[in-house]
């Protein structure tokens, strides 16, 4: 007699699905894959440029502007206007069919065991970092009444400041930190770049600048790199070019810029060399979390420039 063992079929694993962080880190590698930056604007924008979520009519902060101009670049919206999906189906609207999701920064909530003034254990609710939640652009969308709406809300939209109110309004907030901070920026030579062992930043002199946007860009981007000193957020400044920590320190540096431009209504006039590109593209590769902690980087850096804590022994 014989028998016959039925060997257990093994399932077969199921493959990973990408992460959203992994998602965007890839869809940004083919940006600049195909050469082009992607934090660069040249030009005024609808909400002057603000990226808004036309249905509860607040604008996307933090560092969700420098990662909704990204994808308004890489996939050609042309309204930075976006809304999440929940509130797309409230509306009575849906995605398009074959709509991709962009992922925005969300505070992540979590609770901790505490005790009260009775002695009681209770839980309390603490926010810290930061996950990525999906959410659509206008042009994803369609229903009954969306084109109307889209023209009311253009209709309002703020417009940008008038140019020479903006540029010295920057003028003066630059000014402000370098007072703060002890720092001094020289203006001579043909680079732009901050010392860290001198504490100094040295731009080519103002008139050699193309334009005031291009001028307050680029030392927009410099006084970021001013921020990682040990005395003041203290980043990893130590890496020459071609290794792993110049290019996260220039990454953080070209998001803060990103951010402080957006912030102060003036365009983003940098250009990034293609080796840079590179640097950023093998860096992201060997570790996609490094997008995530320089979005937390940049964010602080801009915050740090732009509004300082108050001294609370005055």
């Amino acid at each position: 007699m014989t028998t016959t063992t039925r060997s257990k079929s093994r399932a077969k694993p199921k493959s990973k699905k990408p992460t959203p962080e992994e998602k965007l880190v890839e869809e940004l590698i083919t940006l600049m894959e195909s050469g082009k930056q992607p934090w660069r604007k040249e030009w005024d924008c609808t909400n002057g440029g603000k990226h808004q979520n036309f249905l509860s009519g607040n604008f996307y902060t933090g560092q969700n502007p420098a990662l909704l101009s990204f994808y308004q670049m890489s996939r050609g919206y042309p309204l930075p206007l976006w809304a999440g999906g929940g509130q797309i189906k409230i509306k009575g609207w849906k995605m398009r069919k074959g709509s991709k999701a962009c992922y925005v920064c969300a505070p992540s909530k979590y609770q901790i065991e505490v005790e009260n003034s009775f002695g009681e254990k209770i839980k309390e609710s603490r926010t810290g970092g930061f996950h990525f939640i999906p959410i659509f652009n206008v042009k994803e969308i369609e229903g009954e009444g969306l084109n109307e709406y889209i023209a009311k809300h253009q209709g309002e939209a703020e417009k940008p400041k008038p140019e020479p109110e903006r540029m010295e309004n920057c003028e003066k907030v630059f000014a402000a930190y370098h007072r703060r901070e002890t720092l001094e920026t020289q203006w001579s030579g043909e680079r732009a770049y901050y010392s860290p062992s001198l504490d100094i930043v040295t731009m080519p002199e103002r008139k050699k600048f193309h334009s005031a946007h291009a001028l307050y860009s680029t030392w927009g981007h410099e006084l970021a790199h001013s921020t990682g000193h040990s005395k003041r957020l203290k980043r990893d400044m130590s890496g020459m070019f071609g290794l792993h920590t110049y290019a996260k320190e220039e990454l953080v540096a070209e998001l803060c810029a990103f951010l402080i431009a957006d912030e102060l209504q003036i365009n983003s006039d940098t250009q990034n060399h293609a080796n840079y590109l590179q640097s950023w593209i093998t860096c992201l590769r060997k570790d996609p979390s490094i997008l995530k902690q320089s979005l937390k980087q940049a964010k602080a850096a801009k915050d740090y420039i732009l509004h300082p804590k108050e001294d609370k022994t005055k």
